[in-house]
């Protein structure tokens, strides 16, 4: 059983020799090291330990038989501690065990909200959901945003449990495309991409369903 990979930092000082530098670092406080920007990165979660590439905003995540396990998660993502380039692609596999569907990805987010209390599209960045609503509609939308215009939708392509899809994103400029098994699923052309601070990371998410993830591969987007 592996355990929830945590964001909170610690200040460690020897206890020897310190002088005046205690009393610098006691006045500076704790910081928590930045997020490095990723260029190419790839999980294959083949161990037991999510480890420190992760930051669980509370979804209590871990590894099964080399799969992330998301098990009734409840919008609370579990996010990479690298900040995604503006132009990029992504790939991953992903099955769930249950009839609901409800997978879900967050891109460009904020890498460390979680949204408990809404079923809706109210992440931080990017919201990638097949089969919500108890498998009835998949959505892109931009989060904490409704309407026309900040969201694309449809309705004729249920989950099938235990099915394996293959996932593969692309975003630039503002155009972020999405793709299952080589089909087009759905694209969107954001006028206002989000991006820059508070829209910089990527994370695995999803409702009250049994989901697993694998084989994510990040690079930079090359058409």
């Amino acid at each position: 059983m592996t355990h929830p990979v945590r964001g909170t930092a610690r200040c460690t000082v020897p206890w020897v020799r310190l002088g005046l530098l205690a009393i610098t670092l006691a006045g500076s406080g704790c910081r928590e090291k930045p997020d490095p920007v990723v260029t190419d990165f790839s999980e294959s979660f083949d161990r037991e330990e999510l480890g420190s590439d992760w930051r669980d905003s509370g979804g209590h995540y871990g590894i099964v038989n080399g799969e992330l396990a998301a098990r009734n998660v409840r919008h609370h993502p579990l996010w990479l501690r690298k900040k995604l380039m503006p132009d990029v692609s992504l790939e991953f596999d992903v099955r769930t065990t249950s009839p609901d569907g409800d997978i879900r990805v967050v891109l460009f987010g904020d890498g460390k909200s979680a949204n408990p209390d809404s079923p809706g599209c109210l992440s931080s960045g990017y919201e990638l959901v097949f089969g919500g609503g108890k498998n009835k509609r998949s959505e892109l939308c931009r989060g904490g945003e409704k309407g026309a215009g900040h969201q694309r939708v449809r309705t004729d392509w249920p989950v099938f449990p235990g099915m394996v899809y293959h996932f593969y994103i692309t975003r630039r400029g503002g155009l972020l495309s999405w793709y299952i098994g080589g089909h087009d699923m759905m694209a969107w052309e954001d006028p206002n991409p989000l991006t820059g601070p508070g829209h910089e990371a990527f994370g695995f998410d999803g409702g009250d369903s049994e989901v697993f993830f694998d084989n994510l591969v990040i690079a930079p987007y090359h058409p």
